[in-house]
């Protein structure tokens, strides 16, 4: 050899023990020289208990929200109230679903609309009289509401 291709040759690693290994060759991986570790990103246990514990404290949280919301319908639906006294506890549920930036899970927005409809049934607002005094105001704020 000459000295010209020894000095080319060992710029480009290629000496006299073959191909460099892929340490020497950037841009390339071998899995000969690396070992994956598998818990590298994994959370501590301490972290995974206190998810669990918060998981359950949401569960038992939203519950009780449920349970809260269906008892305060349940005297909107009530008989014997003023359409006033309703348009109060509407404001009232209007206030939990906007602290709570959601209904609670167990009730959807047509357990919702079915319960003030029948409310109205039973008021007598329906057809034209929806939109005449007092169920006016109250159609006003149910709309708001939803």
């Amino acid at each position: 050899r000459d000295a010209t291709t020894g000095a080319v040759a060992a710029l480009l690693g290629v000496g006299g023990s073959g191909a460099a290994r892929a340490e020497e060759r950037p841009g390339t991986a071998s899995l000969d020289y690396e070992t994956t570790d598998y818990s590298i990103g994994r959370d501590t246990p301490e972290i995974i208990e206190k998810r669990k514990l918060a998981r359950v404290k949401a569960a038992q949280d939203q519950e009780k929200y449920g349970e809260d919301f269906r008892a305060i319908f349940a005297t909107f639906a009530e008989e014997g109230k003023t359409i006033d006294e309703r348009i109060e506890v509407l404001s009232t549920l209007q206030d939990m679903v906007l602290k709570n930036k959601m209904l609670p899970l167990s009730i959807t927005r047509d357990d919702i609309t079915r319960g003030v409809r029948a409310v109205k049934f039973n008021l007598g607002c329906i057809r034209k009289k929806v939109k005449e005094g007092e169920c006016k105001k109250l159609e006003k704020k149910y709309q708001k509401f939803l």
